[in-house]
């Protein structure tokens, strides 16, 4: 019986359940925290890949995590579910490759598919979510140590390149950012080192991906009503919550909730390309705004920066900090206003229309295309 790439624990190879092909480069947005662009995994013919640690693989389509009209809601979700957890899967192979790379991918699949866990919640009931939910989120708090580590150093060096600084301030900060470069290095050797971290990442992606092949999901837009409501509403909540406080909690939890309602648009997306399309735009520009403050919490939480008596470059910064904090927070304010706008039910009911008359119609141009220019 041929070993599934998920018991291939000892092996410097592994089998994956889809040709890896299929996870060809593509453009990706532009983020701050994304890190570099790498070199590519060049998958052996056939549909066996061979995992080659000296490189990693291709960043996976964008394309894939969207669901279409030559299949049911049932086999997209099986589909897209298989495509991620093999992409994660690929990145936690070549993890001592280039860390960065693959903790940033890693974590971000694990995200799309509690995403697109989320959005079909009720169909599958509370149980069956939780069970999944629960296991992509424990395996990527197993990276959350070496993201931290890498956002801390990322953001103390955008913000000194980005602003004129005191020259007696560097040597300081120097010290300071020496500390944070060893500390990034313990935690990306520690990950990069352990079989452990390895043979549990890999063991809960092939369960979560199990669990998603066995959902049945109607084809009716009716199925995805509840999880639209709920993203969306939790982020209003949090929307509006934000604009009465400075905690930091409540702003990353914002982003939270915008973030899933992101993923649920890229999913629906084709059912109007220019309108959801544009939708999903504002929202990533929103995630970004609130990731990039809590990038500056982070930083914030340092020891160097968060005493009660602070010398000069120290306090210094930590003022800067919080006033690039409060900036970003006062735009994602501003642009949250407009997405949150809607109430939950009109949200809802607008985009499952757009659902319905996309499967009813088989696909017709989107109206924004086939306008004259």
């Amino acid at each position: 019986m041929e070993r599934r790439w998920y018991e291939q624990t000892s092996s410097r190879t592994a089998r994956f359940p889809i040709d890896p092909s299929s996870l060809r480069a593509a453009p990706n947005r532009p983020s701050v925290r994304a890190p570099s662009a790498t070199p590519a995994l060049s998958p052996v013919p056939g549909s066996v890949p061979v995992v080659d640690e000296a490189q990693p693989p291709k960043a996976p389509s964008e394309s894939e995590f969207r669901f279409r009209l030559d299949e049911s809601l049932t086999q997209g979700i099986g589909r897209i579910a298989r495509h991620e957890t093999t992409a994660a899967a690929l990145f936690v192979e070549t993890l001592s490759v280039d860390p960065d790379r693959s903790v940033h991918e890693i974590r971000k699949h694990c995200k799309r598919l509690r995403g697109m866990a989320r959005l079909v919640r009720d169909v599958v009931g509370p149980a069956e979510y939780h069970r999944v939910n629960r296991g992509l989120r424990d395996m990527a708090r197993m990276f959350a140590d070496a993201r931290d580590s890498r956002v801390r150093l990322d953001t103390l060096d955008a913000l000194r390149a980005d602003h004129e600084l005191p020259p007696d301030f560097a040597p300081e900060l120097d010290a300071v950012r020496l500390g944070l470069s060893e500390d990034h290095a313990r935690q990306t050797e520690m990950l990069a080192n352990s079989p452990l971290v390895r043979e549990s990442a890999l063991i809960a992606l092939a369960q979560a991906s199990r669990r998603f092949q066995g959902w049945e999901v109607p084809q009716d837009a009716s199925s995805l009503g509840g999880g639209l409501t709920r993203m969306y509403t939790r982020g209003a909540r949090r929307r509006a919550e934000a604009g009465t406080t400075d905690r930091a909690e409540v702003y990353h939890d914002w982003r939270k909730r915008a973030k899933y309602l992101r993923y649920g648009l890229e999913l629906l997306g084709p059912a109007w390309p220019s309108v959801l399309g544009a939708h999903e735009d504002e929202l990533h520009a929103l995630t970004d705004l609130l990731g990039d403050a809590n990038d500056a919490t982070q930083l914030a939480s340092v020891p160097h920066f968060s005493g009660a008596a602070l010398t000069g470059p120290s306090e210094g910064m930590r003022g800067l900090i919080h006033a690039y904090r409060s900036d970003h927070w006062t735009q994602a304010l501003g642009l949250g206003s407009r997405l949150y706008a809607e109430r939950p039910r009109d949200f809802t009911a607008r985009i499952c229309a757009y659902c319905d008359a996309w499967w009813r119609d088989g696909g017709a141009p989107d109206p924004a295309e086939a306008r004259p220019s």
